[in-house]
């Protein structure tokens, strides 16, 4: 059996660890007298919480926890990682996919939960540098926004797992990017922004920036403004504190900025590529 630490030792260590999968719509009935019980907790880290059990995989990630229904039974209540007999799927995107060299997946993520523990560490990279991405603080959360039905993979390096993915959502004006995923690579990074530039300026695509991302996709790749401010609060679907010039530097490019509160705290950003209204 793997070490076995006090739930307030793994609390102290990891408080942001935990998914709540109390609703979780993938469950196994264990009962308490089977060998399903003892193989969970042989073959995984877990801690104890009341009457609850956690358990984590090899990434220290948290994949289910076990409910006490009663006396005759508990529940095995996960992110659908875990198969009838208590063993966790750890595929990858490669094993799923098997992607070609450069040549992008689209693919619904729904049917693909298992891949949660892999998309967070690649979205964990690709905004290492701002502190990780708001949205996404566990692999629970990489598919947990229901807005977020486009999703699409690449293999950069004939690995063949996916080494950048992004991900948005289908609206009735087109994609609007949400996120990208990478593995930090030079590569991926350069293969994001030549991806995202050739999309915005088709029409039905189009993403949200700000600072130098906005400046790149503007000045070095071409991307399209929307700079009415009309057709911005459509799409965004809300009113906007418009100001035509960047606020926080006149000199970027374009036309169409505009301030909105995000988490409680302003944010300059503009409307790129060719939304349909």
């Amino acid at each position: 059996m793997r070490n076995l630490k006090t739930y307030e030792q793994f609390l102290n260590e990891s408080k942001k660890s935990l998914n709540d999968y109390e609703n979780s719509r993938n469950k196994i009935l264990v009962g308490l007298k089977t060998n399903l019980l003892k193989d969970l907790l042989d073959r995984y880290d877990h801690e104890e919480s009341g009457d609850m059990i956690h358990f984590f995989n090899n990434k220290g990630n948290h994949f289910a926890t076990l409910f006490d229904r009663g006396s005759r039974y508990q529940e095995l209540r996960h992110n659908g990682t875990v198969n009838d007999k208590g063993w966790l799927s750890e595929a990858v995107s490669g094993e799923v996919f098997n992607p070609k060299r450069n040549k992008p997946v689209v693919f619904d993520p729904k049917k693909h939960p298992e891949l949660s523990d892999e998309f967070f560490d690649l979205i964990g990279t690709a905004y290492a540098e701002i502190g990780g991405h708001a949205k996404v603080k566990t692999p629970g959360d990489v598919f947990a926004d229901p807005d977020w039905d486009w999703w699409e993979g690449t293999d950069l390096h004939g690995t063949p797992d996916f080494d950048l993915i992004m991900f948005g959502s289908k609206t009735k004006y087109g994609v609007k990017f949400s996120g990208v995923g990478h593995d930090g690579s030079r590569e991926a990074k350069q293969a994001y922004l030549k991806s995202r530039a050739q999309d915005l300026v088709k029409p039905g695509y189009y993403i949200e920036v700000s600072g130098k991302l906005a400046e790149i996709l503007i000045s070095k790749y071409g991307c399209p403004t929307v700079e009415d401010q009309k057709d911005v609060e459509k799409v965004l679907g809300r009113k906007l504190d418009w100001k035509g010039k960047c606020p926080d530097d006149p000199n970027m490019p374009g036309n169409g900025w505009y301030v909105r509160e995000i988490g409680g705290h302003p944010h300059a950003k503009i409307l790129l590529g060719r939304p349909k209204v």
